[in-house]
């Protein structure tokens, strides 16, 4: 999980010296309406944060009673919020780069996963429990894999800066 964060960020970084990302737009919206965030004309929307809050909460209470203090929770809110914002910049950027995933590469991976179930019951039920439905997971999978395509761009972009400027 560290390696992925590092990696991630990192493609960040990348990508902003690259020039690659426009300049951020985004606006919080109000506790009213639906949305948490606003990034480039896309909402976050709150049952998306939500969702995402509670599968981190989870996570972070894994084996302790209770609940967390107020002020690792509102950390742990701006910590969601903030990976939500930056996935779907890192998201509008493969699409501005017009990297798309194949519908078959998305039904391989659904595959996948309903494999680590007992069966069909038992994967409805976990996709329930955990707020999903299978149109939102193939929504996911598909965000995901575009922006892995994106961040193996930009890596092949780095190493050929990285050639480029040693060879010189």
């Amino acid at each position: 999980m560290k390696m992925q964060r590092i990696i991630f960020i990192q493609m960040m970084i990348i990508a902003i010296l690259c020039g690659l990302l426009q300049p951020l737009a985004v606006m919080a919206a109000g506790p009213n309406s639906g949305k948490v965030a606003d990034v480039n004309g896309t909402a976050i929307a709150h049952a998306d944060f939500e969702r995402q809050l509670a599968m981190f909460q989870k996570r972070v209470m894994q084996g302790q009673a209770g609940q967390l203090p107020e002020a690792l929770m509102q950390r742990l809110k701006d910590q969601v919020i903030q990976q939500m914002i930056s996935e779907e910049l890192l998201f509008q950027q493969a699409v501005k780069q017009g990297i798309t995933i194949d519908e078959k590469d998305v039904d391989n991976e659904m595959i996948r996963i309903k494999r680590q179930f007992r069966d069909e019951k038992q994967y409805l039920e976990q996709l329930k429990s955990s707020g999903h439905t299978e149109k939102n997971l193939r929504r996911k999978i598909n965000r995901q894999e575009s922006i892995s395509h994106l961040t193996q761009w930009l890596m092949a972009i780095a190493f050929h800066i990285n050639v480029a400027t040693t060879t010189c």
